[in-house]
Order: structure tokens, then sequence, then C-alpha cells
């Protein structure tokens, strides 16, 4: 346990709420706050740690956190599923834990209430489909069972953007400081998760060039554009087949003498 207080970080935007909160007397709801998504986080830290996966990061956010893992993309796609879920599976024990003690008298109905209000608040704003939450993750890994990986990061972008405007929408009339901090860093998820689109695809084609996955579907296709997480392929080229290997290692071939010609 002792890399999670290693890896956690605050985001500055979680300090300054964190500090309003204190400011204005509010200490048991950021108490509650933090307790929630720590334990939200540690839903995803403790699968990840059980299937092997490498801890990167985990940052809190004034409504809710992300874990970083540094793995491989194309670690099976129902691993990193189970990994995005056990974050809400986590929150959710918890409430269940905080709703058997208000029944024994343990803590007032006060403070059920105000955990009843942040626990559904930080649960929906996690399930929203927006890239960089759990619902985004979970979007894109769900696309990826039944597309290629291009055009699933394609419709989760724009699932992404779409939902951005409905939220806006909905909240314009009802804006604060925390209101804008939690829009501007939504439109920072979605700017970045743009950004990493070339990095995300190369990564995914390098480490099939490099290492070896044993997946048990294949999928014949014509070129790189059809592939797929959890497929091994065979490519036409030339009105012939060759192997996922024999493709990927003429691929990089080619773009290595392409750059050295370029010096």
């Amino acid at each position: 346990m002792k890399s999670i207080y290693h890896n956690l970080n605050f985001h500055y935007s979680f300090i300054l709420v964190a500090l309003s909160y204190i400011l204005t007397g509010y200490f048991k709801n950021l108490l509650i706050i933090i307790t929630i998504i720590i334990v939200h986080e540690l839903g995803h830290y403790l699968i990840g740690k059980k299937l092997n996966f490498k801890i990167k990061e985990i940052i809190i956010y004034p409504f809710g956190g992300l874990t970083k893992f540094e793995s491989y993309i194309n670690r099976s796609i129902n691993e990193w599923l189970l990994i995005s879920v056990m974050g809400i599976v986590g929150q959710s024990i918890l409430f269940v834990i905080i709703i058997i003690i208000y029944k024994l008298n343990i803590i007032s109905a006060s403070t059920y209430n105000i955990f009843y209000k942040y626990h559904f608040s930080i649960l929906f704003f996690n399930l929203l489909p927006i890239s960089k939450l759990d619902g985004g993750e979970i979007l894109n890994l769900l696309l990826n069972k039944i597309t290629t990986i291009k055009k699933a990061y394609y419709y989760s972008t724009i699932i992404s953007i779409i939902t951005f405007l409905i939220v806006v929408l909905t909240i314009k009339d009802n804006f604060n400081y925390s209101m804008i901090m939690i829009i501007t860093l939504l439109i920072k998820n979605i700017i970045d998760y743009i950004r990493e689109y070339n990095y995300i695809i190369n990564k995914f084609l390098l480490e099939r060039h490099l290492y070896t996955f044993t997946f048990l579907k294949f999928k014949k296709v014509n070129n790189k554009e059809g592939m797929r997480r959890d497929y091994r392929h065979l490519f036409k080229v030339k009105n012939k087949y060759i192997t996922e290997k024999s493709y990927l290692n003429q691929m990089f071939k080619n773009t290595k003498c392409i750059a050295k010609s370029k010096k």
C-alpha cells in the first residue's frame, strides 16, 4: 500500500476547491468528498495491482480522480474493463457501508445526507461518457469490442464532445466557481484525448511489432486501418495473406527507411 501514497497527487484545482470549503466552514463536506474519491480510486488501484498493471500516478480532482496505468494497450479489453468499473464498485461498496452504519445510528442523519449527495453526484459525474472519466473509458473499451481501434477512438471522441455540450447546456443557469473549474477540466480532458490519438495508435502498432500477444480471435484485413484490439490479423497484400508480424515488420522497416532518407 506504500506505493499508493507515493503515486498520489492532488491537482491544483482540488486544492483550490478544498481551501474554499475550509474557509467557508464546510470541512466535514470536504472530508467526505476526499473519502469518496480516494475509495473510488482505490478500487481501480487494487484491481490493477491484482492484474499486475503498473500504476503510474493517481490524481485527485475536485469531483473525481484519475488513476494512470503503465501497461500494454494490447492487454485484454476485459482486464481494462474490470479496472475501469472497479472504481464505481468500490465507491458503491463504501456507500452500502455508510447506509449500514447510519441504520445502526453510528452516524447522524446530516452526515448520511452529505454522503448521499456527494456519492451520487460523483458517481453520476464519473459515469458520463466523456474521455478520461470512467464512463468515457468504459465506452471506448466497449466500442473496441465491436469495431477497429481507430473507429472506437473516433466514436469515443464524438460522443465525448456531444455529452460535454449537453452537460454545459443543462447547467448553464447554475454556473459557479466549482462548475467553471470542472467544465475547464473536462475541456482539457477532451483536448488531451484528441491530441493523444497518434500516440495511442502508434503505441498499439509498436507493441504488436515488438512483442508477441496471444489472441484467440483472428480477422482478415487489407491494411492497418482494419486492426482491432483482442484480435490477431492476416493481411491481404497483392492477393496473398501474410501474418501480422510480417506486415508490421515491413511497415516499420519502411518507416525507418523514410526517416533516414529525410536526415
